[in-house]
């Protein structure tokens, strides 16, 4: 609402205003005395306070200095640099409205029955336009409208975004959002800034810009995209990061805990599709390509991510064991859906960027690989919480990954090979495989090459003590190994004959050298009185072995 005051001078750009201690003269260009009626003090003859009045003069003072071309570019900085004065008032008045509304959408998500839904479930899109001079914002447009007109359009752009950038940061470093400074486990953060950004900053900014530069929609388009770009694009990376940087790379692994999986994920998801609207509603521009079309696909991604994570998430609350280590039924189901969404996009992966300094990974790789690895979080769980047997875990953990290999050959059949899961990605299945089968040996048979061990007194140890103490020895290695096959021959290792093959023959590896060594050494000292005692021979070791993980899944 302009004041009295502000319309004289906005009518006649010739008179200037000249204040004193106590009195306020508007006097002609000649020096007349006009009007010489001393105010209230703070306020006009009405009582209408005179906040912003005297830098609407400063500002149409300036522009009577110069009014060619060449000063309109200083006529607008002058313009923009008195508006810059009312972010004193203006960021704690925007900051205090975004923390209410965000105040109150907790309150009516943890309290759905609210009925009516508060006030400040409503933002004022208008906040901004209203608490500017609005004189002082007519006189920038106009001086906008004459730089359009003079062909000044990118430097009008550009003073004009700057400015308001600089505000937007200022707002949300009050209320704590500094996004460029924000780690993958502050996600609340984000969440609270996309809040912030889509409800109440990009709509207020637009409004602003579209009065600026009433009549040059270009202009008002440009200025928009370049005030937001930043922070949508700040946005969107992080919510990228989130579902495609592994555990490897932060030490805070909470956000592959159920809570983030139901709640945060979805609710992520929720904020890009309204960044998604926005930018599709304002048409964000960037180098030729629609920004929205980046949100898009973030929030495509998301979206891919957030339905694999309620696959799993279902599937683990149903607390199912996979019965002699085989492969798990979320293992199946979520190799299922990577399937669906590679066929579904196989087309289309090449469309994905690829990721600056990850040697030629794209954003839909990382994906995929992001993915996996919160499945094999959630079986890494599983193999220590549903077996009491160790070496059953890893013998779980055995078929699960090497299930999971052989699907992802699929996968890159299914889309672009050189975009999705290269040749490093398999090489660390492969060992991960490898290492769960050492653990495996570790678990199960290096007890019994404990047992075989010879000790290193019996060169000088009484021949009958040394003869006893084998003795019981073979006795607990027969035990122990009869134990094992009768358990192990009823596990599951994968159908891939491949996989089984190679664990049996580990084991061979290990156990035949040291058995026929303890047995070659048991028969030097009880001569031949061994035989009764042999349980096993090095053929029968092999043909029990070989008998191992035979049961059928």
């Amino acid at each position: 609402m302009e004041t009295p005051e502000e319309c004289l001078l906005l009518e006649d750009l010739s008179q200037v205003m000249i204040q004193s201690n106590s009195n306020t003269e508007l006097v002609d260009a000649e020096g007349d005395s006009t009007l010489n009626t001393p105010p209230p003090e703070n306020g006009d003859a009405d009582g209408v306070p005179l906040l912003g009045l005297d830098l609407v003069t400063q500002c149409n003072s300036s522009s009577q200095e110069d009014n060619s071309d060449d000063g309109l570019i200083p006529q607008f900085m002058d313009c923009i640099k008195v508006l810059e004065k009312e972010n004193e008032i203006l960021v704690p008045m925007v900051s205090s409205h975004v923390d209410k509304y965000l105040k109150a959408m907790l309150d009516s998500e943890s309290k759905p029955e609210l009925s009516p839904p508060p006030p400040e479930l409503y933002p004022d899109v208008n906040m901004v336009v209203d608490a500017l001079p609005s004189g002082i914002v007519t006189r920038l447009s106009d001086t906008a409208k004459q730089m359009m007109e003079a062909g000044f359009e990118r430097e009008c752009c550009d003073a004009y975004s700057k400015w308001r950038r600089e505000f937007q940061e200022q707002c949300l470093s009050a209320l704590g959002l500094k996004l460029q400074e924000l780690k993958i486990e502050d996600f609340e953060n984000w969440i609270k800034t996309c809040k912030a950004a889509v409800k109440i900053m990009f709509p207020n900014e637009r409004r602003l810009s579209n009065i600026v530069f009433s009549g040059f929609h270009r202009a008002a388009d440009v200025s928009f995209t370049e005030v937001c770009m930043k922070l949508t694009i700040c946005l969107v990376s992080f919510a990228d990061t989130i579902i495609t940087t592994t555990t490897t790379t932060t030490t805070d692994q909470s956000y592959l805990l159920p809570n983030f999986l139901s709640s945060v994920i979805p609710e992520m998801s929720k904020s890009l599709h309204e960044l998604n609207q926005e930018s599709l509603l304002h048409g964000f521009c960037k180098d030729g390509i629609l920004l929205e079309a980046d949100v898009k696909k973030v929030h495509e991604r998301f979206e891919i991510f957030k339905a694999f994570a309620n696959l799993i998430y279902i599937n683990t609350a149903q607390e199912t064991v996979a019965g002699g280590g085989g492969l798990h039924l979320i293992t199946q189901q979520a190799t299922n859906y990577i399937d669906h969404v590679c066929e579904s996009f196989g087309e289309t992966v090449r469309e994905y960027k690829i990721i600056p300094g990850r040697e030629g990974k794209s954003s839909f790789s990382e994906l995929l690989a992001r993915m996996i690895e919160l499945l094999e979080s959630i079986l890494e769980t599983k193999s220590r919480d549903d077996y009491t047997d160790p070496a059953l875990g890893y013998v779980f953990m055995m078929n699960n990954l090497w299930y999971i290999g052989q699907e992802a050959c699929k996968w890159r059949s299914l889309v672009d090979g050189r975009t999705i899961l290269d040749d490093h990605w398999f090489q660390q299945n492969t060992t991960k495989v490898e290492q769960n089968c050492k653990l495996y040996q570790r678990s199960s048979w290096n007890k019994m090459l404990d047992i075989l061990k010879l000790e290193g007194n019996e060169s000088v140890a009484p021949p009958n003590v040394v003869a006893e103490s084998m003795k019981d020895k073979l006795n607990l290695f027969n035990l122990q190994f009869e134990k094992i096959y009768f358990f192990q021959s009823t596990w599951i290792l994968s159908d891939h004959k491949q996989l089984r093959e190679q664990v049996i023959n580990s084991i061979d590896s290990t156990l035949l050298p040291a058995y026929g060594k303890f047995i070659d050494r048991f028969q030097d000292v009880l001569g031949e009185r061994a035989c009764e005692y042999i349980e096993y021979g090095i053929v029968d070791i092999q043909n029990r072995l070989s008998c191992l993980f035979l049961l059928s899944e």
